[in-house]
Order: C-alpha cells, then structure tokens, then sequence
C-alpha cells in the first residue's frame, strides 16, 4: 500500500510540475509584432462586419487571429487609462468595429478624431455586437 502512495505522489507532484512549465512558458511568450506584420486580409470595417453578420462562424474560420488591415470612419472613442478604444465603420450602422490600442506601446490613438477615415491594422479577436480587434496600430498603406 505505501508503495502505491509513493507512485501516486510522484505522479500527482509530475503532473503539477508540468503544468506549472507549461504556464511559465505561455506566460513569458513573446507577442506578436503586429505593427510590423504583413496583414493578412486587406477589407472595409463594412465589409467585415457584414462578413461577420452573414455568417459569424464561416468568418471566424476565415480572420480569427489573422492581422487585418481594416479602414472605416471613426465612430467612436474611448478613452480609459492606458486603453484607446476606436470604432470604426459605417457611421448609419449601429455597429463596427472595435478596435483597441494600447497607449503604453501606442499613443497614435489620441490623434484620431471622429469622422476621420482612417485605416487600422490588428488583430481579430471575433464577434460580438461590433467585430473586435486588439493590439492595433493605425497603419500608413
């Protein structure tokens, strides 16, 4: 019987271990470099909301996690702490796109106005009300 305990422990102590390596390494991934990052689809916020509307789960499969080069009008801004959020789009649709800058890495974000085109790269994170972008930069192309 000990015997058995013995094993059990030093499996259960394994295990633990494991998944606190497993998590160390997650935890200290470095992120992706967006800004520099070729986008992988080049769309209207229209255009992808509308992809999103139509069919969420087709366009889950096609831009979750990909970059997307997305331009719009400016909508809305939000403005808390170290977070700008921006929503772009069709200004006689309720919704857009949600598009979240980190001012830590990225001030570019307090330059926009409402009613400016603009055109913003990030990533897709998928759908909610408005399609939702993180890490974005406003893009030049």
């Amino acid at each position: 019987m000990r015997q058995y305990l013995k094993k059990n422990r030093v499996s259960i102590l394994t295990g633990i271990a494991a998944i606190f390596l497993f998590a160390l390494v997650v935890y200290n991934k470095p992120h992706r470099n967006i800004q520099n990052t070729k986008p992988d689809f080049k769309l209207t916020a229209s255009e992808l909301l509308t992809s999103f509307e139509n069919d969420s789960k087709n366009a889950d499969a096609i831009y979750l996690n990909k970059i997307l080069l997305v331009s719009g009008i400016v909508k809305s801004i939000n403005k808390t702490n170290e977070i700008r959020t921006l929503i772009i789009g069709d200004p006689d649709n309720i919704f857009g796109v949600n598009c979240s800058f980190n001012i830590r890495e990225n001030s570019e974000a307090d330059r926009v106005l409402l009613g400016d085109t603009i055109q913003i790269k990030g990533e897709c994170k998928g759908y909610l009300d408005d399609v939702i972008l993180v890490n974005c930069f406003l893009s030049e192309n």
